[in-house]
């Protein structure tokens, strides 16, 4: 009669580098606030995925470039979620948007993906109020004048912005002949 035998072989199956790694379709941002400190974490890495296995999915990332503005790509160092520069200041530029790569380590052939982040300069109160007039020879108001008697207008602007932009104003408490120039004076809010 007929012989057989029948044994397991197992087939393993190389993976193909066929698929582009991808950052995904939702946009994604990030805050920092202004003023920050060399290596400032800003949140969750930005992360892309690759169906493929092994090498062919393991993933180096790098900041390809500075879209928005067209110059100031030096604030960001090469990593997927850390901000190197302490300088920048959301006065001079308040958002970036950086292309990212997504480089799989393949043998015979390496894919790029790209994707974007926008990166938030959030603002902190680093700026003071600034007096749009000086009054460096002083003011006059009749003597005997009536109490409401309307002195002065002064404005401040701020380059900050919201809370850290509202100024408050209060009267120095500089004596004027022995007596407290609050006592004499009061700032009215008028609009």
């Amino acid at each position: 009669g007929v012989q057989t035998a029948t044994t397991t072989v197992s087939i393993n199956i190389g993976d193909v580098n066929d698929n582009t790694p991808t950052f995904g379709s939702v946009p994604v941002s990030r805050s920092v606030p202004e003023n920050s400190v060399v290596d400032f974490n800003v949140g969750a890495p930005v992360l892309a995925s690759d169906p493929d296995s092994g090498e062919n999915a393991s993933l180096t990332y790098k900041i390809d470039a500075v879209l928005v503005p067209t110059s100031g790509g030096d604030y960001f160092k090469n990593s997927s979620n850390k901000r190197s520069n302490p300088s920048e200041n959301r006065e001079a530029w308040d958002t970036y948007q950086l292309r990212l790569l997504a480089i799989d380590n393949g043998i015979a052939l390496k894919r790029t993906g790209t994707g974007t982040v926008t990166i938030i300069i959030t603002d902190v109160n680093d700026n003071p109020p600034v007096f749009t007039a000086t009054y460096d020879t002083g003011i006059s108001v009749t003597e005997n004048s009536p109490a409401g008697t309307k002195v002065v207008t002064f404005t401040t602007t701020d380059r900050d912005i919201g809370d850290n932009a509202v100024a408050l104003y209060r009267i120095d408490s500089t004596r004027l002949n022995g007596s407290l120039a609050a006592s004499y004076f009061q700032v009215c809010f008028c609009h």
